[in-house]
């Protein structure tokens, strides 16, 4: 640029309007440019002075009657003029554009040309690729670099009132007449040859080399290019990668977040649907499990099904987190807006409280239900049974008259999770039984446990509570 290299934070001085909207649907117009003004704006300048440009780009682009409107709820003119606004907010000195009139009616992109001449006219520099406009769309454009197949230049220049510029050159070196009702756009890919059904005999590529317009097209480009070496090179401003800090970033992130969240009924409804449904369907699958060997069965089978509503809860995550992630990937990773890691860990913590909220629910509807006794809810008892997360243990024999079972569920997949233990009260009968059950007799050992009485109360995998 100006004759030296890119400096580092390019990327963070220009804007890019892509082709395709790309917004986060629940937030409202003023909150998008709110929230990327505060990202890609240096963080010290005060947040009252970017609200109050953010107040004044809303006004430039013609958005004050939709200022607090969804984004998800516009229509294509104004999700376009929003696209550039989120863009207008950072002060780029550059803006790209791809094919800005593209998806929409000839009234809509008459005004978006308009709103792109308007913010030109007041020192905008505008650059934006535009693909067979009509004729008056064609005109409001300075200049035109028009390339063939392979990247070949064409032209290069000005387009002239009513593009008589432009369709003098073509004229001047060999291209049919132009007529008057004719559109330019249409005229010069016809000529060159890039229409569908169009061919020409003349390489206008060689022509426009020959061409005293490609001289002195190069001559002020290098013109530019010994001005800019005077002047130096362009600083970095920006020592970062990004122009905030990641806690600042997470802060930012965490906001829109649990905003789109709190506008997004039909994902938290399912969420916490999923966990009262399921938990009602395996409390009445095992209603008021006894404690009998099968009861106990029951007990460890309502606790397994358990584990198996992670897997719809996993995919719930996935929906809303690959959408944020879509927007981060097509815009806001090229605009240098915020890191990745704050975007991952803003997912993470907006997600504890509602799942939170949806575990809670579930073990009110499931735990008395199956038929757990209330006395193990307890601290005491809690503790006690988290103190043996042993990766052998199976079953907990008997103490001073009680019998407890503890059965951590360490080889399920649930187990890297929770770690969850079963206290029961079953007698000492149903301790064996559920020790030769759940534990493999190993041939090399055959060493018993017993009691001052001479019964036997562990076996080699059974700890003693």
């Amino acid at each position: 640029m100006n004759g030296h290299p890119l400096p580092p934070d390019f990327q963070a001085h220009t804007g890019y309007c892509q082709q395709m909207d790309t917004h986060l649907p629940t937030a409202s117009v003023r909150e998008a440019l709110l929230f990327s003004a505060c990202l890609r704006q240096p963080q010290s300048v005060p947040f009252e002075e970017k609200q109050a440009y953010v107040e004044k780009v809303i006004k430039m682009c013609g958005l004050e009657a939709y200022a607090d409107a969804i984004v998800g709820s516009l229509g294509v003119e104004h999700r376009k003029r929003t696209t550039i606004a989120v863009e207008l907010v950072a002060k780029p000195s550059l803006i790209f554009l791809d094919e800005p009139t593209s998806g929409l009616d000839s009234q809509s992109a008459w005004a978006i040309t308009s709103f792109l001449r308007d913010l030109a006219d007041s020192g905008q520099a505008i650059v934006c690729t535009i693909h067979q406009p009509s004729a008056e769309l064609f005109q409001v454009f300075d200049r035109l670099l028009l390339l063939r197949k392979g990247g070949q230049t064409v032209y290069f220049g000005d387009i002239g009132p009513r593009a008589t510029t432009l369709i003098d050159y073509f004229e001047r070196n060999g291209g049919r007449k132009c007529d008057d009702t004719e559109n330019p756009a249409e005229y010069i890919l016809d000529v060159i040859g890039a229409g569908a059904t169009a061919t020409t005999d003349i390489d206008w590529y060689s022509v426009w080399k020959k061409s005293p317009l490609s001289s002195q097209a190069f001559d002020e480009i290098e013109r530019i290019h010994e001005e800019g070496r005077k002047r130096g090179a362009v600083q970095a401003t920006l020592t970062n990668t990004f122009p905030t800090g990641w806690g600042f970033q997470l802060r930012q992130l965490l906001v829109r977040d649990a905003q789109a969240h709190w506008r997004d009924p039909t994902y938290l409804i399912a969420k916490l649907a999923l966990n009262i449904a399921s938990a009602l369907l395996i409390g009445f699958t095992f209603f008021k499990a006894k404690t009998t060997i099968q009861g106990t069965q029951n007990h460890l089978f309502a606790i397994f099904m358990s584990t198996i509503i992670s897997v719809p809860l996993s995919n719930q995550l996935q929906v809303a987190f690959i959408e944020m992630r879509n927007i981060y990937e097509v815009r806001e990773r090229h605009s240098r807006m915020y890191s990745w890691t704050a975007l991952v860990t803003s997912q993470i913590l907006i997600e504890l409280p509602w799942n939170i909220l949806g575990s809670s629910l579930y073990f009110l509807c499931w735990y008395w239900t199956v038929g757990f006794p209330a006395s193990l809810l307890r601290p005491s008892s809690f503790h006690a049974c988290a103190a043996f997360c042993l990766q052998r243990t199976r079953v907990c024999s008997p103490a001073s008259g009680h019998h407890y079972i503890v059965y951590p569920i360490q080889h399920t997949l649930f187990s890297r999770y929770l770690r969850l233990f079963i206290c029961l009260r079953p007698s000492l009968t149903l301790c064996l039984v559920l020790s030769v059950l759940l534990c493999r007799e190993s041939s090399e050992d055959n060493t018993r446990v017993v009691n001052a009485d001479g019964e036997l109360v562990a076996h080699p995998h059974v700890f003693i509570l």
